[in-house]
């Protein structure tokens, strides 16, 4: 298995499809091997800026400018790359939503159990992720004193500036 060469610059493939009625955008920015210790602020960073009908952009994309969830329409989909970059690239701070991006993740956290035919797999997860019980026991404090300065930093250290690939 080859190593992945991360991007020095932000890259766009296409995948063209003529038949296609919209277009289908990813993005994808390389973020390194797992780091527990980082897993509740990364998970709060991501309930954050995509985390349903209440994140960053879905608000910002189909809310208030009429796109569909990254997926759009053909003649749209330069504008909402564009404003995608817009808010990985200076993301608004909207601290307010800190409580309900804590809840999510608490409730998230207490309820996301696998039923028996999947346990085994979820616990070989856990363990080559480098937990030795469930996850939610070590997560559960951290996320009861998660801040929104810790989203804020979280996303500093890890997504401002970085190549994106789309």
């Amino acid at each position: 298995m080859k190593d992945m060469i991360s991007p020095m610059e932000n890259t766009v493939y296409f995948l063209p499809n003529s038949d296609a009625r919209q277009s289908q955008i990813y993005f994808y920015i390389p973020m390194g091997d797992y780091n527990r210790e980082e897993n509740v602020r990364r998970e709060a960073f991501n309930q954050y800026i995509s985390g349903g009908f209440s994140g960053l952009i879905m608000n910002e994309i189909r809310e208030k400018n009429s796109m569909a969830y990254i997926g759009t329409q053909n003649d749209k989909a330069v504008d909402a790359i564009d404003l995608y970059m817009k808010l990985l690239t200076d993301m608004p701070e909207r601290p307010g939503r800190i409580d309900n991006i804590k809840s999510y993740l608490r409730q998230s956290a207490l309820t996301d159990h696998p039923d028996s035919r999947n346990l085994s797999l979820r616990i070989a997860e856990w363990k080559r992720r480098g937990y030795t019980d469930d996850p939610a026991k070590e997560e559960l404090p951290l996320i009861d004193s998660l801040t929104f300065p810790d989203i804020v930093d979280y996303y500093q250290k890890n997504i401002k500036g970085k190549p994106i690939i789309i």
